[in-house]
């Protein structure tokens, strides 16, 4: 989250605001980490020009 890569070194792609994430504290990163694992996934389709 902090670094903009995820754990196999890739970047994290635009959607991810991870420049805004990083300043913040290990707490507040776990309370939305374990918000997000209480959501359902949605099968979406992301536009190919978000990919990229």
């Amino acid at each position: 989250m902090r670094t903009g890569v995820n754990p196999q070194d890739e970047p994290l792609l635009l959607p991810m605001p991870w420049f805004q994430l990083r300043n913040m504290l290990d707490d507040d990163l776990m309370a939305i980490w374990l918000h997000i694992k209480t959501i359902e996934p949605v099968s979406n389709q992301v536009p190919e020009h978000i990919i990229k």
